[in-house]
């Protein structure tokens, strides 16, 4: 298993392209300089720096040395040794709305971008739980059953699109049967479900399955995303030309804050809005985190191997290299009188 154990200095690899960067505006700098002792051909003739490849050689050298020791600093790992390790989570299952409706640009930049945006952050706030994703439209399915590899969740998110959807519409009860059939069958305790959704159902029996998610132990959460003015779906993302129905009429959609607050009610959970901002993540984490914890077994790295020695010691190798390295002037070798 590889892992960096300082993540937080990744920006420093900046510094390489740093290091090239001040190279590159001092040889501008030396090559104005020259110019005003006249034709730029003639100086560098009769001029030289360290040698034409020292020039070069110089900052490609200074550039190693930067990015070996920001690799140092990052300090990659290895894991030698597995073992089982007993941790306690909570299982969330989140629903993400794939309808056509979710492509309305009524919230910026989509109901879809801003329903995955949102699960991506939701997601960071939740780590320790495991967490699946569910898909919906007119059907329902399990994109990633119950998991630790939020990496994988979040891949898969961001693929999430109407697409995905041999039918179109919301089925809310699908979706919500679903989770309850998967908690069920892992025989796990208290979990949750937070579908993200503008809340137009097409379907019925959505309440019946949020009561009997809730007497199974999942409570049910909803967060609306739309505007209850309402706006046309596009065909696709970014597309002018918008869905009309049989009759011609192009097709408007809007918020249905009734339904996911009746969903939320039945299912034993709350209803948010998405514009309600940092509110909805902190009592979303709040409410998992009061709920019962289950214990589980789970393979763990307990031992990982450093090697940032490695690249320290070749950064420190390259920059007394590069300390070594002529610094002055140096005659051109060539007789520019035999022309």
């Amino acid at each position: 298993m590889y892992r960096i154990e300082n993540p937080e200095y990744y920006p420093l690899f900046l510094l390489p392209i740093l290091v090239w960067l001040i190279w590159l505006v001092g040889l501008w700098i030396s090559r104005r300089r020259a110019e005003r002792l006249g034709a730029w051909e003639t100086v560098a003739a009769i001029t030289a720096s360290p040698g034409r490849y020292w020039r070069w050689l110089r900052p490609l050298v200074l550039s190693l040395a930067s990015l070996l020791a920001v690799i140092a600093l990052l300090n990659p790992q290895l894991g030698r040794k597995k073992e089982k390790v007993t941790v306690t989570s909570s299982d969330v299952y989140i629903i993400l709305d794939i309808s056509e409706s979710m492509l309305a640009t009524d919230v910026k930049p989509s109901r879809l971008e801003r329903g995955r945006l949102f699960a991506d952050r939701l997601i960071d706030r939740l780590r320790g739980d495991r967490i699946a994703l569910v898909v919906m439209a007119g059907d329902a399915y399990i994109q990633v059953p119950l998991t630790t590899d939020y990496a994988a969740v979040k891949l898969f998110l961001s693929t999430a699109s109407p697409q995905l959807a041999a039918v179109q519409g919301t089925d809310f009860a699908e979706a919500i049967d679903l989770c309850r059939t998967s908690r069920v069958s892992a025989g796990r305790g208290p979990g949750a479900v937070i579908a993200i959704t503008d809340g137009e159902n097409h379907e019925e029996g959505d309440i019946e399955a949020a009561k009997l998610a809730r007497e199974s132990g999942l409570r049910v959460y909803t967060v609306g995303i739309g505007g209850t003015q309402g706006a046309y779906i596009p065909l696709e993302p970014g597309s002018s030309q918008v869905k009309r129905d049989q009759q011609g009429n192009a097709v408007r959609t809007s918020l249905d804050r009734e339904s996911i607050v009746n969903l939320a009610r039945a299912g034993g959970g709350k209803s948010f809005l998405i514009s309600d901002g940092q509110r909805v993540y902190d009592e979303i984490e709040a409410d998992i985190d009061g709920l019962e914890k289950t214990e589980s077994e789970q393979l763990s790295f307990a031992e990982y191997i450093s090697y940032y020695q490695y690249f320290l010691g070749g950064a420190v190798v390259l920059f007394i290299l590069y300390f070594l390295m002529p610094f002055g002037k140096m005659p051109v070798l060539q007789n520019i009188s035999e022309e």
